[in-house]
């Protein structure tokens, strides 16, 4: 899966990157041995390529990296080498982010709502369109509770005392094509928290321009007028259904949706529990 349109540049890199003769697949070359040679091999093209301005999503380097996994020597499945979160859509290298879904029920009625985010109009991605109560990127060497917990405090001050009893229920996989970001196959943790009706969360460091508590009917409109960044978007749909918000009774589509949050990446992946 990687874009035709790093190869040319992947041809320069002959001593890091080796194509095969039928030009079907590209490999680490074999000469880098160990997670560190590869990981410091690759992150320098990334860097020359960024230097260069070669592609967009490079603009946006974290100094931040995915864990990528496979086979190691003695067959078990682990980390490989890590790359740049900035760089995963230059060679289509899976990506992980963490995602909550803060929602509270009305004292009196019970009626379930969501607290929703808008994204800062200065972030490079998706900049002023709405998005989770918390939500990122899934550094390499963390779990996914790590950084729900990390996320929570920093993006809407959510103790950790409250954080904590996030509730690991989904996962969504999908393929992601961005001009931002590039070509990515992605999976985001989803993580569904029950919050005190009387809590208000409070933008902390300056990702988030405001918190909205709204109807399921409020966040649908939003859904169709593709207001929500994608993968948002994608965790929000997997939280109305099950919660019972859309099914089958009132989506022609249903079946198509639910495969449709659960794309296969024929990648391997982490094998961990989420805590």
């Amino acid at each position: 899966f990687v874009p035709p349109i790093t190869i040319p540049h992947i041809r320069s890199h002959p001593s890091v990157f080796v194509i095969n003769p039928s030009e079907t697949r590209v490999d680490v070359h074999p000469n880098l041995k160990t997670e560190s040679e590869r990981t410091h091999a690759v992150e320098g093209v990334m860097q020359s390529w960024r230097d260069k301005g070669l592609f967009d999503c490079l603009k946006g380097w974290r100094s931040e990296c995915y864990d990528v996994f496979g086979s190691l020597a003695d067959g078990k499945r682990g980390v490989i080498m890590q790359i740049e979160r900035s760089a995963a859509g230059c060679l289509g290298i899976r990506a992980y982010g963490c995602h909550l879904n803060g929602y509270t029920r009305d004292a009196q009625t019970g009626e379930l709502k969501m607290w929703i985010a808008r994204r800062s109009k200065t972030k490079q991605t998706y900049p002023g369109m709405l998005d989770n109560i918390v939500g990122g990127g899934l550094p390499a060497g963390v779990k996914p509770h790590q950084n729900i917990l990390k996320e929570s405090q920093e993006e809407a001050s959510i103790p950790p005392s409250l954080a904590s009893k996030a509730i690991p229920v989904s996962a969504a996989t999908f393929f992601m094509n961005s001009p931002e970001r590039g070509w990515i196959p992605d999976t985001e943790y989803i993580y569904d928290l029950e919050l005190p009706s009387d809590f208000v969360p409070k933008p902390e460091d300056g990702e988030v321009e405001g918190f909205y508590l709204m109807s399921v009917d409020e966040i649908k409109k939003h859904l169709h007028a593709n207001e929500f960044m994608p993968e948002s978007g994608l965790v929000v749909i997997d939280f109305l259904i099950r919660h019972g918000f859309v099914s089958a009774k009132d989506e022609p589509d249903y079946v198509d949706v639910l495969q449709g949050l659960r794309r296969k990446l024929p990648f391997p992946g982490p094998s961990f529990c989420w805590t």
